[in-house]
């Protein structure tokens, strides 16, 4: 399915976002957030081991990790986090 195999890039790419700017030495702004990142990170894996196993809902209206954006994010881990939930939105819910 075309629409998984897109799901897992923009997956990978949000986490390899967020640990990017989780790395304490490079973005020192972002430090105060890490543990959220963290946690953004971890819900990743939930949803990736969710689509793994053909469990991922398809009864929501956004995942959860949208919720968990902050206005002072850096706008890069905004748009991939959006774009994933859009592509649930318009794609995974429609199964």
């Amino acid at each position: 399915m075309p629409n998984k195999t897109r799901f897992y890039f923009i997956l990978d790419q949000c986490e390899l976002c967020l640990k990017k700017y989780s790395n304490k030495e490079l973005f020192p702004d972002y430090a105060l957030y890490f543990d959220r990142y963290d946690r953004m990170i971890q819900e990743l894996y939930q949803i990736k081991h969710a689509l793994n196993s053909g469990n991922l809902s398809n009864n929501f209206r956004a995942l959860e990790i949208t919720n968990m954006l902050d206005m002072n994010d850096p706008d890069e881990i905004k748009n991939h986090i959006l774009k994933l939930n859009q592509l649930y939105t318009k794609h995974i819910q429609k199964k």
